[in-house]
């Protein structure tokens, strides 16, 4: 049987519930973004007691779950409370107006070269950097392969995080804001003409991009 995203909690262990429906109240969701193209898939971070976890949700037009998974070592049930939390998210912003005003923004056009070249010089340190890791490398790379290049790089992560968990949050800006595709497979890539730019504005003269063509 299907859940449905309006009366799932019924139907999942409460404690579980109770602790998804903490983890919301607390703000845990770090960041929840519905992918362009693909109606009813949802993309979240979850900040855990120890790690951030990706969450992947996908509902059918009957608003049924179709789909869940979260990376957290949880096995003891088709749902966690990082899932619970993400859903319970969803919930809340389709019974919103915000929520409405996030679709019609969603809608708007992918930025042209020339804008994301402008989009890049406004950036903070670490995005540009993994900006610069999928210009050389262009193929579809998880999360996990972008954190380790860039841990291999030597470039400064977040202070008391592990690159594969802080990488999450600025993947999944750089994806809002369409500088970023990611396919089915959850796998970050640039669009070629992006990254063909890219490396041609600044690959002579950034010392990352040498940094990044050594490994």
């Amino acid at each position: 049987m299907l859940l449905n995203l309006h009366d799932f909690e019924k139907y999942i262990n409460a404690s579980i519930v109770q602790r998804g429906k903490s983890y919301l109240r607390q703000g845990r969701v770090l960041a929840l973004e519905e992918e362009s193209g693909h109606p009813g898939s949802w993309m979240a971070l979850v900040e855990g007691s120890y790690n951030d976890y990706d969450v992947q949700v996908v509902l059918n037009e009957e608003e049924q779950i179709t789909q869940c998974s979260c990376t957290c070592p949880y096995d003891w049930g088709d749902c966690c409370k990082h899932v619970v939390a993400v859903l319970l998210k969803i919930r809340t912003l389709q019974l919103s107006q915000g929520y409405k005003k996030k679709m019609v923004r969603r809608n708007v056009k992918k930025p042209s070269v020339e804008e994301m070249l402008e989009q890049y010089k406004q950036l903070p340190l670490i995005e540009q950097q993994i900006l610069k890791i999928l210009a050389l490398y262009w193929e579809p790379s998880t999360a996990e392969n972008i954190a380790t290049l860039f841990e291999e790089c030597g470039f400064k992560k977040q202070k008391g995080k592990q690159s594969f968990t802080f990488i999450h949050a600025p993947l999944q800006l750089l994806f809002s804001q369409k500088i970023l595709d990611r396919n089915n497979y959850n796998r970050f890539q640039l669009p070629q003409e992006y990254a063909d730019a890219l490396c041609e504005q600044y690959y002579d003269s950034d010392e990352d991009f040498k940094t990044i063509a050594k490994h």
